[in-house]
């Protein structure tokens, strides 16, 4: 059944506590604060022109694969990648400073969120659709707080590793963006994915998923 289907969508409150001191991983624009969250987002599960959105993920493989990997080229075995690609970004390992209350999407937590058949299938879509289909699950991210006003976050199951989770946290949303000093301090000195650590942890990150990075091929004249 299509996201856009006509089927009630009905709900029930349940969250999930994450604990104070929880640390997750954050790939964010190196012009940016690492603590910088985004008002203008338009991204899976943004709540635009409602709330601010400050996207996490519980390891480095799915925080690098969902930002910087998501879109690349697969040659067989091997991932396209141009250095000059990861020049824009940064990753900063960051701390919780206290619980939050945040709704899980995972398959097994799934019944417990959806009141419905035509529910559960919605989410499960929600969590995997392509970008042109990034509206409908705006919509439902505001149903979903509507229905536990307490929840701050959401998380899924990363569909490009199917590692849990990404973790997208919603703040006030303010223009410019506001800093989560509120939410997260930050573990250590962020790290530039281009630099030569940076290089390397992209690289242990495609090695782990059965992957090997290699270069564009040069254009041809």
């Amino acid at each position: 059944m299509p996201i856009g289907s006509g089927a009630p969508f009905l709900l029930r409150r349940h969250t999930m506590k994450l604990a104070a001191g929880t640390r997750l991983f954050h790939v964010y624009p190196g012009t940016r604060d690492p603590l910088s969250a985004n008002p203008a987002a338009r991204a899976r599960f943004a709540r635009p022109g409602v709330a601010s959105m400050y996207y996490t993920a519980t390891s480095t493989d799915i925080a690098i694969w969902e930002i910087v990997l998501r879109d690349k080229i697969y040659v067989g075995d091997t991932l396209v990648l141009d250095v000059a690609e990861l020049s824009p970004w940064k990753i900063a390992e960051v701390e919780l400073l206290r619980d939050v209350q945040f709704i899980s999407l995972e398959e097994r937590h799934l019944g417990h969120v959806a009141a419905t058949v035509f529910a559960k299938i919605r989410l499960r879509e929600c969590c995997g659709c392509d970008p042109d289909e990034y509206p409908k699950t705006h919509d439902a991210a505001n149903r979903l707080i509507a229905v536990s006003p307490g929840a701050e976050a959401i998380a899924w199951r990363s569909a490009q590793c199917g590692e849990p989770y990404c973790m997208l946290f919603y703040g006030d949303d303010l223009s410019p963006p506001a800093l989560r000093t509120d939410l997260f301090r930050v573990v250590g000195r962020p790290l530039l994915l281009a630099g030569a650590k940076g290089r390397a942890l992209v690289n242990a990150v495609i090695e782990r998923n059965g992957l090997t990075w290699a270069k564009p091929p040069k254009a041809t004249p």
